[in-house]
């Protein structure tokens, strides 16, 4: 028999298709054109769905014959539905059915395969294990996707019958199924050793994660510092490559140590805010806290004086807000300075809703999503593996965002679907000058609403409990350079940028609000080494910018509080 001769029994087709078809070079074309046409054939009729990709294993499997049936009948099916729109088309779904039909019936017609001991059988007999073994592979790939949410079930059972009826139909060849069935155990076992083996191999490698869970969950808060925990501060510290900076959360909840019952004649000074308080990437002598307890220590060493660390690093001003009723106030602070840092305060201060500004930190933001959906399947399973798996935490480190197990879970229909939303950006816009737009859109508006009466109600709490309270605001380091704003006019003239508006409005807010207002962004303007007061890397105070907040807060508590008798 020639060799030309086609797979199938093309007997019943007339004289002209059967001499092409036992053209290899024809062959072969028909295939390329069918894996080219059929998905853009589906795309142009709007299809969004994966199963575009599906129909190529089958032009594989099926070869010449099966292609050149379904390129015939997916062109009549797309002149179909341009004469006659419907909804039924969708996503390609009738498509799907029809077409899948249709090649089925052509299959059966042609006979895609040949039977074992005939001379062609005997010429595809080294392949075709192969061959079932994926056709065997694909219906169970299908028959899964029944329990997920990424096909509807009835793609996948078209599918997984289209797949599973081609199955069926090819030769079994007894032997060889059975070493296929033994190649899948030895590989699954393989599969689970591997994983085993790079798990180990991770552990050994990294330090444990584990000693490093500084937060916990929190329900107002969404989240909240773990009594007793030990974080870990890893970024570029400048020149330094990925510096560990270890700092221990006290059994009381605070970055710092333990702080006794107060004593009688002691005047105490709660710092609250967010990272730049907490002291992100400082250790703690470094922080300026550490730093101002030094200062009065040394000033005035014959009167108590404490100051209190109650910054954590992430924080908005309604964060902060719960968390100095929470553990502030057992502390019986006498003054109360709070820390703003408007670019991540305003936005953040959505952070309970599910409003975003148009620019926002996509990593941060799916972290608070986490921490607010934690009591979820895919969540709860995702921060499972994180904590007791070294490597799929590193996976997810890598990925930037949640790890393969949320996606599947999340789409598992045998779980009740939730509602994550869309953390899609409107635009690139760098988020952490958003606030500073000359003219602010809805979004914004509402966010400096609730940014505004979360400082309001702290400063309402404060006086209350008869706690004197000052603020203070500040910007990153490019609030040091008029020529950044220029450039960032220059890219986007449609929305003008206003430098450093979202500190002066925050100023002229608590002004009108009879809150005292502590200038520290005119000390730091006024150093000269402006380039050494942020990490370069990181965009927090380095030791230099900590100092000079902790010189501002001593001149201004110590004439009118500190001094006095």
């Amino acid at each position: 028999m020639s060799r030309r001769e086609p797979i199938g029994n093309i007997e019943g087709l007339n004289a002209p298709l059967r001499r092409f078809l036992t053209l290899p070079g024809f062959r072969t074309m028909i295939v390329l054109a069918t894996f080219l046409f059929v998905p853009i054939a589906f795309r142009l009729m709007g299809a969004q769905s994966l199963s575009l990709l599906y129909w190529l294993p089958l032009i594989l499997l099926g070869g010449a014959e099966l292609s050149l049936s379904i390129m015939l009948i997916t062109t009549a099916y797309c002149i179909l539905f341009y004469l006659l729109p419907t909804d039924l088309y969708v996503n390609g779904l009738l498509g799907t059915a029809v077409i899948a039909a249709l090649a089925l019936d052509a299959y059966r017609k042609l006979g895609l395969w040949v039977e074992e001991g005939t001379p062609r059988g005997d010429r595809y007999r080294g392949f075709q294990p192969y061959v079932v073994g994926g056709a065997i592979a694909l219906t169970a790939f299908f028959a899964t996707s029944l329990f997920f949410r990424n096909l509807s079930i009835f793609e996948s059972a078209v599918w997984m019958t289209l797949y599973g009826l081609i199955t069926r139909s090819l030769p079994r060849l007894a032997p060889r199924v059975r070493i296929q069935t033994s190649s899948t155990i030895i590989l699954a076992l393989s599969t689970i050793c591997s994983f085993l083996l790079l798990e180990a191999g991770v552990r050994f490698l990294t330090e444990t994660r584990e000693t490093y869970q500084a937060h916990e969950p929190h329900e107002g808060a969404i989240f909240s510092l773990k009594r007793g925990a030990l974080g870990r501060h890893s970024m570029h510290k400048d020149d330094q490559p990925n510096p560990n900076v270890l700092f221990r959360i006290s059994a009381q909840g605070l970055r710092d140590e333990h702080i006794p019952v107060k004593a009688a004649d002691e005047f105490r000074i709660l710092l609250l805010g967010d990272s730049y308080t907490m002291g992100y990437g400082l250790h703690t002598e470094e922080t300026y806290a550490y730093l101002l307890q030094q200062k009065l220590d040394k000033a005035f060493p014959r009167k108590k004086v404490r100051v209190i660390n109650c910054g954590v690093g992430g924080y908005a001003p309604f964060q902060e807000r719960i968390f100095l009723n929470e553990r502030g106030f057992l502390h019986d602070p006498d003054l109360v300075i709070l820390q703003l840092f408007p670019p991540n305060d305003v936005g953040n201060s959505l952070a309970l809703t599910n409003i975003r500004l148009h620019t926002f930190d996509p990593v941060w933001n799916r972290n608070l999503l986490n921490y607010k959906k934690q009591k979820e399947a895919p969540v709860a399973a995702e921060r499972w593996l994180v904590r007791h798996s070294r490597a799929y935490e590193r996976l997810t480190t890598i990925m930037k965002d949640n790890g393969p197990v949320f996606s599947l879970l999340r789409n598992f229909r045998p779980i009740p679907q939730v509602s994550y939303p869309n953390l899609q950006l409107r635009t690139d816009r760098p988020f952490l000058q958003e606030v500073c737009l000359r003219e602010w859109y809805p979004e914004l508006e509402e966010a400096w609403k609730k940014y505004e009466e979360a400082i309001l109600g702290i400063a309402s709490d404060c006086k209350t409990r008869g706690v004197a309270i000052a603020v203070f605001a500040h910007s990153d380091v490019n609030s040091l350079h008029p020529e950044y704003w220029k450039s960032l006019n220059q890219r986007w003239p449609d929305t003008p940028y206003e430098m450093n508006k979202d500190v002066r409005l925050t100023a002229e807010m608590c002004i009108a609000n009879d809150i005292p207002y502590i200038d520290v962004l005119s000390r730091i303007l006024a150093y000269d080494l402006s380039e050494d007061i942020y990490f370069k890397h990181d965009g927090h105070f380095a030791p230099i910018g900590a100092r000079l907040v902790a010189d501002t807060l001593y001149d201004y508590t110590v004439p009118d509080f500190v001094s006095h008798p």
